[in-house]
């Protein structure tokens, strides 16, 4: 038991070492700008996922083959680059096995997904349907991108899991608020 242990405890220290090594070699990225506008779009009620997510075949779908759900257009004021924020809240119904989400300014993904990590090739952040019971959940998630004067368009693009059933994945009352100058 005592062998049992021990080994347990040096496989944390590893697995705990190898996640701060991780952590520690990531770059951060800020962005910084004062706020003066907000822009809100939403769907009502849900809507229906129909495209498939396929992170596994890249060469055939190099965007993961995403759907848009949201957008909306923005223009920014001032001289020089300024951050802008997005906030993207959702009751997500993934019925096999996951959702993913994407928000991106002028086509480009912005900061905060899961980008380019494992198996992974095309950001997103992703939502797991782990109960097996097909129950919705609500899900929040904030991203930002610096961006230069003069018209944006954001997009918030969604696809289904490994396979889409008769009871066909959904997103209920998407909303995408925005904050810039």
């Amino acid at each position: 038991m005592k062998f049992i242990t021990r080994c347990l405890s040096l496989m944390f220290i590893g697995t705990a070492a190898l996640f701060s090594a991780a952590s520690a070699s990531a770059q951060q990225t800020e962005c910084a700008g004062t706020a003066t506008k907000v822009k809100a779009v939403s769907l009502t009620d849900y809507q229906t996922v129909k495209a498939l997510f396929q992170f596994p075949d890249f060469d055939k779908f190099p965007d993961g083959n995403l759907q848009q759900l949201l957008s909306t257009d923005v223009t920014v004021d001032g001289p020089g680059r300024s951050c802008l924020v997005a906030t993207f809240s959702a009751m997500a119904l993934p019925t096999d096995n996951y959702l993913v989400f994407q928000v991106r300014v002028d086509g480009v993904p912005m900061e905060g997904h899961l980008g380019s990590a494992g198996t992974v090739a095309t950001p997103v952040v992703i939502v797991v349907e782990e109960t097996d019971m097909n129950q919705p959940k609500m899900v929040s998630y904030t991203f930002f991108k610096t961006v230069g004067p003069g018209p944006h368009k954001v997009e918030v693009m969604v696809a289904a899991g490994s396979g889409i059933g008769p009871f066909e994945p959904a997103v209920g009352s998407p909303v995408l608020t925005l904050k810039y100058k």
